[in-house]
């Protein structure tokens, strides 16, 4: 029965660890995207 715990609580740990990373990435591209429209912006104003 502990051994079933302990699995279960690795599998939790990695599928929150898995959609950290994913949140992560969707988080860094936004901003990408936003820069880029920044610069975009910045460049027909300029």
């Amino acid at each position: 029965m502990r051994r079933l715990h302990l699995l279960w609580s690795k599998i939790c740990k990695e599928i929150l660890v898995g959609f950290n990373v994913l949140a992560a990435r969707q988080v860094f591209s936004d901003l990408i995207e936003k820069a880029r429209w920044r610069l975009l912006d910045y460049e027909l104003l300029g």
